[in-house]
């Protein structure tokens, strides 16, 4: 695989091809458990910034859906300004709330929607390792999610905070909501795992293209390449 890699990437500088590699291998680990829904978000960079924090946290799925609005224009230059460049790593569709929501649900994830409601419960006393696989509902900046998905939701989630505003800006909420969910269901060492056997790999591709050594100092340990075998 790393051959054929090398043989596509002639054309490019060997810096290049460092930077391409170190990419690929780091989101080729994503947790597929975890999807996200914004619903009905009108501002094109708050999408944007969100895709930043879910590609941080490993998380490559997300669904654009309307119910009141019409959907944002989201384009590449938008989300490569915003998002620092993670942005092209999301997969992300776009629908129906509630068709995205019933596909997700005969797919077995259940739906966890930000909401403050009578029936919402605090996001510390969500647990996470019993919920399974979950699709993560996130609504309009000024009138939160539509009735379609506050009645869909399995679970409504709020978060605790003791200011006086109702709600924090779209893509820290997915941060924090995001952050519970990893400390909870141990996704940090799952993280450094796949880190670990990233830089194994990009090492030992390193090791087998002379041309590209003097960009090996990026990642410290090169012995340690030396005992994986491609």
């Amino acid at each position: 695989m790393l051959t054929k890699l090398h043989e596509k990437f002639t054309q490019l500088t060997p810096k290049r091809v460092v930077r391409i590699l170190k990419s690929a291998l780091d989101f080729a680990t994503t947790y597929s458990k975890v999807k996200i829904i914004f619903e009905d978000i009108q501002d094109p960079f708050n999408v944007a910034a969100c895709f930043r924090t879910m590609a941080n946290f490993g998380i490559n799925s997300a669904f654009l859906t309307q119910t009141r609005n019409e959907l944002p224009s989201i384009n590449s230059r938008i989300i490569a300004a915003t998002s620092s460049g993670v942005g092209k790593w999301i997969n992300y569709k776009q629908g129906e709330t509630l068709d995205v929501i019933k596909s997700l649900k005969k797919q077995g994830f259940k739906i966890i929607a930000t909401a403050l409601s009578s029936q919402s419960i605090s996001l510390q006393k969500v647990n996470f390792k019993k919920l399974g696989e979950i699709a993560l509902v996130f609504g309009n900046e000024t009138h939160g999610i539509s009735e379609i998905a506050e009645e869909e939701a399995d679970m409504h989630v709020i978060i605790p905070m003791a200011a006086y505003q109702t709600s924090f800006n779209l893509s820290v909420s997915v941060g924090i909501v995001l952050w519970t969910y990893v400390l909870q269901t141990n996704l940090v060492a799952k993280f450094t795992q796949n880190r670990s056997l990233a830089d194994l790999i990009y090492k030992n591709w390193l090791q087998k293209n002379s041309q590209l050594t003097k960009f090996s100092a990026i990642i410290p340990d090169r012995d340690l390449a030396k005992n994986l075998s491609l």
